[in-house]
């Protein structure tokens, strides 16, 4: 019998066919994998065939909402998209907010499947529990904004979510992703080159199943106990206000270890800044702490990029363009902003506040300082239905590819690029877009891109296993190099890791684990942090839960209560964290049958501090990566040559039959 926080039933799509099909999921599933990317990965697993195509009827690509989804758990609104990534050729997945994932659980279904190509455009319509497929031929071209509007007209239905694609995904684009509530964005992988590649322009849900909890009353008084220990204290804002003109002070003295200052405080200032501005208000921090990249990993934020430029693209700079808040479902924090740029050749109105990771991509890393050319490219960014990083790192690619020659006017059309030109910003994510003249060439990312320009452009091509890497530097941070590498989703910043200990001081929310304290450049014996941070995100990802609120900076809420008194299940942290080992092997998994070698998945040389810089705050620093793989390798009992996971523990974590099954298909 179900127990709570799930409904026990996915979806089959096939749109080569038109058929749709329910399935029943038992418990025990859930148990093992929880929900969003892990339920995804088991059941991929057992049902695609080795080597599909990622652009091919045979690729299955999933959407599911996490295990606490729809339930009214604080910071339960994610859901996952999931399947073989068109850009890295292995495991792909990537995670949104806003209210899509809640509202496909209380449409009565835990997960979507889509296989097969549809022979024309084509939504899906979920409507308490009843699916249909409809025509999109009148769609095909929207951009995602409009899109979603159009289909709620079309459905008559203002409260239904749409996760949908863009012009970017319909034309195949690498780097393409599928956008929600107007720009939230699911956005690493490729995946929206998925949807493009079936057809599928959008999938709209509208339900009112309520979601089970195993024991309400418990759950209750723990979602009230997490919300009132978000409370700010009376003087978080006078303390943010009167902090902010000796910020560029604090941060050369400090540097990023402020972040384990602002942890010590989050019922203050944290808490009030996330409010207010989001992670905006990070960018000059992480700028001047040489966290965030500057001119294509090459150059040193206090020098080329000093607080003087970065002020003008983070905190107060950003929130003054702001008009009103918004939050993601069931978010005490309500960290979104819309903004309105009045006039001007970037004008915008009611758009997206960029996040960090847009305006580092859009900002330092071009040596762009207009903020509102910024918010024109996320706002462009969003309706193409292109990932923000990706498309920022390859603009970057294509600068210094210009810079030294190897794109020279013929192939711009007779523009000159340069660093610092908010206009070419704009005009060259234009022509992503829309795959038009010197675009065609960079939309599906920078390794794609220096295949296509050649003359030895590969050296400014910034990736790993063929996905851009977040906005975080490892000559800072180095164990956010080791997570870019061995995750089976390379290059990302939000698949946990040992960087949240040894920057920000965090501790494992989780109060029967503890580990060992770690600094910043130790190389060894971090293996054991790495692997609790890591699996212990994989589970919260898994549960649909946002990584602000249970992780980095804003930790130690009680998550495993709250999954307890959902579930019923007793879980304790170990279990959770065996859970999410689960998960992060079966992952790896993925790609291991699929034949692909993990030291595919190499750090830039840039990235290890290869030549070292010579100036700021990680002047002299190489780092060390193959001694954190190695510990990291072992604390996970796989083999530090071939990465395969040892037969003692493919039978504990229950995937060696599993694996026997994908392996004869």
């Amino acid at each position: 019998m179900l127990t709570g926080s799930f409904v026990g039933k996915g979806l089959r799509a096939n749109l080569t066919d038109g058929v749709l099909r329910d399935f029943q999921i038992s418990e025990d599933l859930f148990k093992e994998y929880l929900g969003g990317y892990g339920l995804a990965v088991r059941l991929i697993l057992e049902e695609q065939q080795l080597k599909a195509d990622p652009l091919g009827e045979k690729n299955i690509l999933a959407f599911a909402p996490g295990l606490l989804s729809g339930t009214d758990a604080p910071f339960s609104s994610r859901f996952s998209v999931a399947g073989k990534s068109p850009l890295t050729g292995g495991w792909g997945d990537a995670n949104a907010g806003g209210y899509f994932g809640p509202e496909l659980k209380k449409s009565g279904y835990d997960i979507l499947l889509v296989s097969g190509v549809s022979p024309k455009p084509v939504y899906l319509w979920i409507n308490h529990g009843h699916a249909e497929l409809r025509d999109a031929g009148s769609l095909w071209g929207e951009d995602a904004v409009d899109a979603e509007l159009l289909i709620r007209c079309e459905l008559n239905e203002q409260l239904a979510q749409v996760a949908c694609i863009g012009q970017a995904g319909e034309k195949q684009s690498l780097i393409s992703c599928v956008m929600t509530n107007g720009g939230r964005a699911a956005g690493r992988a490729g995946l929206g080159a998925v949807m493009g590649s079936k057809r599928l322009k959008a999938v709209a849900v509208r339900g009112e199943q309520r979601v089970p909890v195993a024991d309400e009353e418990l759950f209750n008084k723990v979602s009230l106990k997490i919300r009132s220990r978000l409370n700010p204290s009376p003087l978080s804002g006078l303390v943010v206000k009167i902090t902010r003109p000796i910020t560029p002070l604090l941060l050369r003295v400090f540097g990023s270890r402020i972040a384990s200052f602002a942890n010590e405080n989050a019922n203050g200032m944290v808490v009030e800044t996330f409010r207010k501005g989001g992670t905006s208000l990070g960018l000059a921090m992480a700028v001047e702490s040489g966290d965030a990249p500057v001119k294509n990993w090459s150059g040193v934020g206090v020098r080329d990029f000093p607080h003087s430029k970065a002020d003008k693209i983070s905190g107060a700079s950003v929130t003054r363009y702001q008009k009103t808040r918004y939050s993601c479902a069931s978010c005490p924090l309500g960290c979104g902003g819309l903004l309105d740029v009045d006039d001007g050749s970037f004008a915008a109105k009611r758009v997206k506040r960029p996040e960090y990771e847009t305006l580092a991509a859009f900002g330092p890393i071009l040596l762009n300082s207009n903020l509102e050319s910024i918010i024109k490219a996320n706002d462009l960014c969003n309706r193409y239905g292109m990932d923000t990083i990706s498309a920022g790192a390859t603009i970057a690619f294509a600068l210094e590819c210009y810079e030294n020659g190897l794109i020279t006017s013929e192939d711009t059309g007779g523009a000159e690029l340069r660093w610092g030109n908010p206009a070419q910003v704009v005009s060259l994510l234009r022509q992503m877009g829309e795959r038009e003249a010197l675009g065609d060439v960079l939309a599906d990312g920078v390794k794609k891109a220096a295949e296509r320009i050649g003359k030895g452009s590969e050296k400014y091509a910034i990736h790993i296993g063929g996905q851009e890497p977040a906005m975080h530097d490892p000559r800072v941070s180095p164990s956010i190099g080791a997570t870019y590498v061995v995750d089976a989703a390379p290059g990302r910043h939000t698949a946990g890791g040992a960087s949240f200990a040894e920057s920000m001081g965090t501790r494992l929310p989780l109060n029967n684990i503890s580990l060992p304290k770690i600094h910043r450049y130790q190389y060894t014996g971090k293996g054991v942090v790495h692997r609790a941070w890591s699996n212990y995100v994989h589970a919260v990802n898994s549960l649909g839960l946002c990584e602000f609120g249970t992780s980095g900076l804003i930790a130690d809420l009680p998550v495993l209560e709250l999954v307890n008194a959902a579930t019923g299940w007793g879980l304790d942290g170990y279990g959770l964290l065996t859970i999410g080992e689960r998960v992060q092997t079966a992952r790896h998994l993925f790609n291991l049958t699929e034949g692909l070698d993990p030291k595919r998945c190499v750090l830039p040389e840039r990235l290890k501090g290869r030549p070292p810089l010579d100036y700021g705050p990680s002047a002299g620093v190489t780092i060390d990566l193959d001694a954190l793989l190695r510990d990291y390798y072992t604390s996970m009992h796989w083999d530090p040559e071939t990465a395969w996971p040892s037969d003692e523990q493919l039978q504990t974590l229950g995937l060696k039959e599993v694996i026997r099954r994908r392996r004869e298909r």
